[in-house]
């Protein structure tokens, strides 16, 4: 159940059926397209709300680089030293990314990079396989590592570089994969003998909650500063709110819903394979209702991080094959 990397890949409650409209309800957003010099594939994985996306792209060798582009549409792209594969995951307001890289022995580990360039590498004691996921305002990260029993923690790390590995109790292996401004953290986590994933809650001192169905995996996949929190299970997405409240939706017309990203105000962004096996990205408000969306040019959408502006990232194939970065402005 745990996640790949698409770049790797590309290489190697009760249904709430709920309205939903077009782009052309929605006439008034507008996008661009984007793609790093010599980027023969370009993903979109993180936004801030000052407009900055930070993503990954392969070169024509099929090796992955990360890269940054600024609100004015200037992209630069970076790898950490000794990488050769470079996987970035999020951004915060200040700049800071973070990610995972691949070094010439094909160890993967955790990696910061500065608002001014400079990379710190990084693993938690025991990694021999280190994913950081998600970044805070605070430059506090959160993400997931293996250890040399092959088994899969959760870990956060602070802003000086202190590292906790954490697992929720009984859990066989955990995956950390969102974390908040005040330091909650989401993802799930195997606890026998529920032969399902459960989804859980860390709060900023340490303890847990856990939550799920028990028919179906659960996958949280963000958290917002309210602490709700958006994912799927099955075929269909959720949200959680801070109070326990479980709401599960998808959208008409949909085989499968994939919800990425929740913003501060209950906005969740994702896409969805329809019933003719298209692929298209949507954002659902807070009161429930749906729109799908797609780039122009586009033959298959993943949308799916929202900043707190409604801005929202992803990228998208076009009918010729090759997949760019999208900003959608509302």
């Amino acid at each position: 159940m745990f996640r790949k990397t698409l770049l790797a890949t590309v290489c190697i409650a009760a249904i709430v059926l709920v309205p939903i409209g077009g782009e052309a309800r929605n006439a008034k957003a507008t996008y661009a397209t984007f793609d790093p010099p010599g980027s023969t594939y370009t993903a979109a994985s993180s936004i801030n709300n000052l407009g900055v996306i930070t993503g990954s792209y392969l070169d024509d060798n099929c090796v992955s680089h990360g890269y940054v582009r600024a609100a004015d549409g200037s992209i630069t792209s970076f790898d950490p030293p000794g990488s050769t594969n470079t996987d970035v995951a999020s951004i915060n307001t200040s700049g800071v990314i973070t990610g995972n890289y691949i070094d010439g022995s094909n160890i993967t580990h955790g990696f910061v990079r500065a608002s001014d360039g400079t990379f710190t590498s990084f693993d938690p004691a025991g990694s021999t396989l280190t994913y950081a996921f998600s970044i805070n305002d605070k430059d506090v990260i959160a993400g997931t590592y293996e250890d040399t029993s092959r088994v899969f923690h959760g870990f956060v790390r602070a802003k000086n570089g202190t590292i906790t590995s954490f697992d929720p109790s009984g859990s066989t292996s955990t995956y950390a994969f969102s974390i908040n401004g005040m330091g909650a953290i989401t993802g799930y986590c195997d606890i026998p003998p529920n032969p399902y994933a459960q989804g859980y809650i860390r709060a900023p001192d340490g303890s847990f909650t856990i939550f799920g169905y028990q028919t179906s995996g659960t996958d949280p996949v963000s958290i917002n500063n309210k602490n709700a929190v958006s994912g799927y299970f099955g075929l269909d997405g959720f949200v959680r709110t801070a109070d326990g409240t479980f709401t599960a939706f998808t959208a008409p017309k949909s085989k499968q819903t994939w919800p990425i990203s929740i913003n501060g105000k209950g906005i969740i962004a994702g896409y969805y394979e329809d019933k003719s096996n298209k692929i298209h990205g949507f954002f659902r408000a807070a009161n429930g209702t749906i729109r799908s969306f797609d780039p122009p040019g586009s033959v298959e959408t993943l949308g799916g991080r929202i900043n707190g502006t409604r801005v929202i990232t992803g990228f998208y194939m076009d009918d010729g094959g090759v997949t760019h970065g999208f900003v959608r402005t509302p």
